[in-house]
């Protein structure tokens, strides 16, 4: 299937608390993610996207989850758990985008009802 956004479902190391980052306009809170790229791993692409858009160093040590949301057509979203190893004060998107880190009941509230979904079916 080459139709899906790879992104990465950033968990603290005790898997109490979540990133959540916001749409480059700033409408939405949403993990980070991105499109798939020709010739890359799609870990790498999700550990890229944790990187430029969340300020997130961290690892992948689980096969990803893969959603389907249907807004009119059918969109995909490979989300991959990742373990935050370190987040960073200064990012490639940090003058686009907010940051929170917050406990998981916490971001769900602000997360739209498709992702709070893959939240609560991750965490």
């Amino acid at each position: 299937m080459s139709n899906y956004e790879i992104g990465v479902l950033p968990l603290t190391r005790d898997k109490k608390k979540v990133v959540i980052v916001t749409t480059k306009n700033g409408s939405k809170w949403i993990f980070p993610k991105g499109h798939t790229e020709k010739g890359r791993k799609d870990e790498s692409v999700a550990l890229d996207e944790a990187y430029e858009e969340a300020g997130l160093i961290g690892t992948i040590d689980s096969p990803f989850v893969e959603f389907c949301f249907k807004n009119g057509k059918e969109n995909y979203l490979r989300l991959f758990p990742m373990r935050i190893d370190k987040i960073l004060s200064n990012w490639p998107e940090a003058k686009d985008r907010k940051r929170q880190v917050l406990p998981i009941e916490q971001a769900k509230k602000l997360l739209p009802q498709e992702l709070q979904q893959c939240l609560e079916e991750m965490s």
